[in-house]
């Protein structure tokens, strides 16, 4: 035998050991769950998964990976990230490859969601396409999608007297004077805002906006996650009720009966919720699904009332675990803030916890109070596992005034669920007044003007918002270098600058560049307010795009970026 002979041997026997040790590495690890495991060995023919992958394009070279484009963002999004001066295009932005959803299909899993968030995909798969897709080399695991419920109603007592009239704005708020009083949206409403401009998302069950509480609602897009299909109302009543009651908190607009909290704003409406005999269920794959849908059309809030754990226990709520805790924070990251339910478990003896994803650093959780101000029994409580205070803040939760599926009915819920929108609906009077604000800052300003400021709990958060005060509404103490008030921002026809107290007399000049650094307008004004129509120095409509504005007062300079998107 050769020396030659003997090198191939050898080389021959070293490549099969590291074959069989790299075999070793990639299927000793745990990729498939153990719940998946679980569910067949209970009999299951079927389970619903999501499928984690290592890449979301790994069967291309990422030398040929073309670059994102801000093409695959909606605009409205894009205007969102700048104006908060956050990168317009992330990785989370890359879609999910369809050749990687091939493979899959091909491997035997039926294909029912993707998250370009997550790296993941959800679908249905027997024992058989279960262990195809793990040999998948770019899969790192398989994992039970999970689901939650909630108690679909709450009874916590006798129906509050109907507490109503007019408000120093002269609105009729009717039936909603008290629950939108004791969070100060009264006192924003008076000094002008109402929502105008700002656009908010909502994930439940499905609605019906065709109620004249709705009748003036600027609804932009609707999606059934459940049915894929636009159609968010429902046949069955009881499946609309739940998100119809939970809207009109924050969208409705009937005078003498029920107004929202940001009942001028924008709304895309995604049903991903089902109703279950008594119960209200979400897998979460939809409700994800649903999350990144809503930051794709613009929202730059999204309500959701998301109810039970049924997998999760009290060390998962760590802020990092759950699927929707991470889709809340990857949210926030692209400027979305997610306003979500503490959970009605707060008198249970086993699991009184907050749920998920109540336990995301940076999403804004809300607890229920009575309209006394105290604490509703049923309201989940912290901390979260790794110890930090949760809920945020409070608003009401009990016999809150809602319109119900049926024309022309009004009537009172409670639970959590409630409070939420109450509370999202605030947040945007608050970037309707300062749209650059992101949503940390948004949570730490009601944080720290809530009635428990000073001293937070985990029963109460940091108190009941004080909208008001997160406002500077009652002329408090101004910034060093002044306030400047504008909006709608966007805007599509003609946006309002509004000077603060001390500023009023003018005069004022102000400069308009476009993106490219061009002037495109300019002019002096005397008054404390006015109007940009989105015209040049000639008069003429300018493009869409971001506009850099710049003010000159005798006391102050100030520079703010706008966002001008035509209708047209």
């Amino acid at each position: 035998m050769t020396t030659n002979t003997y090198r191939v041997i050898i080389f021959g026997c070293l490549f099969s050991l590291l074959t069989m040790s790299v075999m070793v590495s990639a299927f000793d690890r745990p990729i498939v769950s153990e719940r998946v495991t679980a569910a067949f060995a209970q009999g299951e023919d079927s389970v619903k998964v999501w499928v984690y992958l290592q890449d979301k394009n790994p069967l291309v070279d990422g030398r040929q990976r073309p670059a994102l484009a801000e093409s695959l963002i909606g605009e409205r999004s894009l205007s969102r990230r700048r104006i908060k001066g956050l990168p317009t295009v992330t990785e989370y932005d890359r879609p999910i490859a369809d050749n990687v959803l091939a493979a899959l299909s091909a491997a035997g899993l039926r294909v029912k969601l993707t998250s370009r968030w997550l790296g993941a995909v959800s679908g249905w798969a027997n024992q058989s396409a279960i262990n195809k897709v793990a040999m998948l080399p770019w899969v790192d695991s398989v994992r039970v999608v999970r689901i939650y419920r909630r108690r679909a109603e709450l009874d916590d007592g006798a129906a509050l007297p109907r507490i109503t009239g007019p408000h120093d704005d002269g609105l009729d708020y009717g039936l909603s004077l008290g629950q939108l009083a004791q969070i100060k949206i009264t006192n924003a409403h008076s000094a002008g805002y109402d929502g105008d401009g700002v656009m908010i998302g909502f994930l439940d069950t499905g609605f019906n906006p065709d109620i004249s509480a709705f009748a003036s609602t600027n609804i932009v897009a609707t999606w059934d996650f459940i049915n894929d299909d636009e159609d968010i109302a429902d046949d069955d009543p009881v499946q609309m009720d739940h998100g119809t009651k939970t809207l009109s908190c924050c969208a409705a607009f009937a005078e003498g009966e029920v107004i929202g909290g940001a009942y001028a704003a924008d709304y895309v409406l995604a049903k991903t919720e089902l109703m279950n005999d008594d119960d209200i269920e979400i897998e979460e794959d939809w409700w994800v699904a649903g999350l990144e849908w809503c930051e794709r059309q613009g929202a730059d809030i999204v309500s959701s009332s998301l109810g039970y754990p049924s997998f999760y226990v009290y060390a998962d709520l760590d802020g990092n675990t759950a699927i929707t805790t991470k889709a809340a924070d990857i949210a926030a990251a692209q400027g979305v803030l997610v306003v979500t339910a503490a959970g009605n478990e707060g008198d249970s003896e086993i699991r009184p916890w907050i749920i998920p994803p109540g336990d995301a650093d940076s999403a804004l959780t809300v607890g229920a109070v009575y309209n006394s101000g105290t604490k509703v029994g049923f309201s989940s409580i912290g901390p979260t596992a790794d110890g930090r205070i949760k809920p945020d803040v409070m608003a009401q939760g009990s016999q809150v005034w809602v319109a119900d599926d049926s024309d022309g009915n009004y009537q009172t819920a409670s639970g959590t669920s409630f409070s939420t929108p109450l509370v999202a609906g605030a947040c945007a009077l608050m970037l309707q007044k300062n749209p650059g604000l992101r949503p940390y800052e948004i949570i730490e300003r009601l944080r720290q003007t809530a009635s428990r400021a000073d001293t937070p709990d985990n029963e109460y958060g940091y108190g009941i918002v004080n909208l008001d005060a997160a406002m500077n509404l009652s002329g408090g103490p101004i910034a060093p270098d002044g306030e400047i008030l504008y909006g709608p921002n966007p805007f599509s026809t003609r946006i309002k600058f509004k000077f603060s107290d001390e500023e009023r007399n003018g005069p004022f000049d102000y400069w308009i560049y476009n993106s490219a650094g061009e002037l495109v307008f300019n002019d002096e004004v005397s008054s404390g307010w006015f109007y940009w129509d989105g015209v040049n120095n000639a008069g003429e409509r300018v493009a869409n795009g971001i506009y850099i504005c710049q003010f000159r007062s005798p006391r102050h300079e100030y520079q703010i970026k706008v966002a001008l998107i035509s209708q047209d």
